[in-house]
């Protein structure tokens, strides 16, 4: 439901650090239940693709002179799909053209070495800022495992944003609260106590945590995405100790948000 309902809104902002609700980076920002948003445009992108194409067209690329060379070629035997915050591509069979539209250059990859070469915020900048903001318009319960001898102090001084190896691929998050939306989901694998944050009392406080998707995950669903609207049956691959329901928080929870819900 979170994904449906950020790819509903136009997708505009520009990054910034997690803290406090926004997002900010060096360079376009990461969104959405994305094969919502691409049915619902699919026939923007229903252009009719020739029933053969010409086996020499990639050496007419190469050879290509003028940038009009190269629409006319790409004009009779590719797709053309649009992007709103980036350049179109072009689909040949189960080739990708890329191609900035300006110069006498083009690339032509494999679908899915090319799928695996983009960077996916490029097609979807402020991802995780959308996310973050939709979250918190009706934030689901989280749950957080812990030890039973780290209990006290939490109750105390809250939950505290910890830097720990979490494997290579959440190498990347640093300091940051793992949680669950899924009670269930909590088995005793990372401590014997599940402590309950009342998300709807946190969602007014003006410090509340930013809070995103485990990386690979939102990686994996703008791939399938992008494959998705370009018209190729495609999944991303993810590492099975990763789940969709897990969130990750930014920032501390005060103790007053807390509860033990359960022992292990």
């Amino acid at each position: 439901m979170l994904l449906i309902e950020i790819f509903e809104n136009a997708m505009t902002l520009v990054g910034a650090t997690k803290t406090n609700g926004e997002v900010s980076r060096g360079k376009a920002e990461k969104i959405v239940d994305p094969k919502g948003y691409f049915a619902q445009n699919k026939r923007k992108n229903n252009i009719k693709i020739p029933e053969s194409i010409d086996a020499d067209w990639k050496d007419e690329l190469e050879n290509a002179e003028t940038k009009e060379d190269i629409f006319r070629i790409l004009e009779r035997v590719a797709k053309r799909i649009e992007f709103e915050n980036f350049n179109p591509v072009y689909k040949v069979g189960d080739d990708i053209v890329v191609w900035n539209g300006e110069d006498i250059y083009t690339r032509v990859e494999s679908f899915y070495d090319w799928i695996y070469d983009i960077d996916v915020y490029d097609f979807f900048p402020n991802y995780e800022q959308k996310w973050n903001d939709n979250f918190w318009r009706h934030p689901p319960l989280l749950f957080h495992e812990t030890e039973n001898e780290n209990l006290q102090s939490i109750m105390k001084d809250g939950l505290l944003p910890m830097d720990k190896t979490r494997g290579l691929s959440n190498r990347s998050v640093g300091s940051a609260i793992f949680t669950t939306m899924d009670l269930m989901a909590s088995d005793g694998h990372y401590g014997d106590v599940i402590i309950q944050i009342n998300t709807k009392m946190l969602s007014n406080d003006p410090n509340r945590p930013f809070v995103s998707q485990e990386p690979p995950i939102v990686e994996s669903e703008l791939r399938s995405a992008i494959a998705h609207k370009i018209g190729i049956d495609f999944e991303s691959d993810v590492s099975l100790d990763m789940r969709d329901d897990t969130v990750i928080l930014y920032g501390s929870v005060s103790p007053q948000y807390l509860s033990v819900v359960k022992k292990v």
